[in-house]
């Protein structure tokens, strides 16, 4: 990573952490919401050749660290890629499933 492109994420990671009330006042008004986490990493789920992410003394997992977590070579974790084919994915419907169960 270049020098300015650090000082960019560095500055926007100043900047975002700066002004939290506002962002927090966003999130206390929509009061019932949801985070979706989907990815490359969702295939494996947390385990990875039988092992868990708590595995080994590392404290939770989060699913999206695996390849962190468990040392995954790139070139080995790219292949799941040939595997993650959402083609029945619709974003419209979760959205919509979101709206009807009340969130904002």
């Amino acid at each position: 990573m270049g020098a300015t492109l650090e000082a960019e994420r560095a500055s926007e990671w100043a900047r975002m952490h700066a002004t939290k009330a506002p962002a927090l006042a966003a999130f206390n008004e929509a009061k019932f919401g949801m985070f979706i986490h989907w990815g490359l990493y969702s295939l494996p789920g947390g385990v990875w050749k039988g092992e868990r992410m708590e595995d080994g003394g590392v404290g939770p997992g989060v699913a999206e660290w695996v390849m962190r977590r468990k040392s995954i070579p790139r070139d080995e974790y790219a292949q799941l890629a040939e595997a993650f084919n959402p083609v029945g994915f619709d974003a419209d419907e979760w959205a919509q499933l979101a709206a009807d169960a009340g969130m904002r």
